[in-house]
């Protein structure tokens, strides 16, 4: 995985509600995500340039309890810690792979390690 992806907080169009959202790579991929509730975050949907919106079964696969913690922690801060969300969101990608385009992956930097 790339070390720095340039992770940024965003506001969705009103017609994507989440918890959370966050861009990267120049704006040319979004994610959007939720809680459980028990507080526990999952990947609720990702778009990328070229391949368009990819929405996730719902609450699918979510960040233990502690790491989903150090999510809301880090989504208090401006600006992110591009380590932490990295490593937050890799994990995110990886329990999810298989609802996502491997090849919209591989271009954007998240293919197979």
């Amino acid at each position: 995985m790339k070390d720095h992806f340039g992770f940024f907080k965003t506001n969705p169009p009103p017609s994507r509600h989440s918890d959370f959202y966050l861009g990267c790579h120049e704006g040319a991929v979004f994610m959007n995500f939720n809680c459980t509730a028990q507080q526990c975050i999952y990947l609720k949907s990702i778009s990328f340039d070229g391949y368009g919106y990819c929405d996730q079964p719902l609450e699918a696969h979510q960040l233990s309890p502690r790491d989903s913690e150090r999510f809301r922690l880090e989504m208090r801060k401006d600006p992110l810690d591009q380590k932490v969300v990295g490593e937050l969101v890799y994990q995110l990608i990886q329990l999810n792979r298989r609802q996502i385009w491997s090849d919209a992956l591989a271009e954007y930097g998240w293919g197979s390690e």
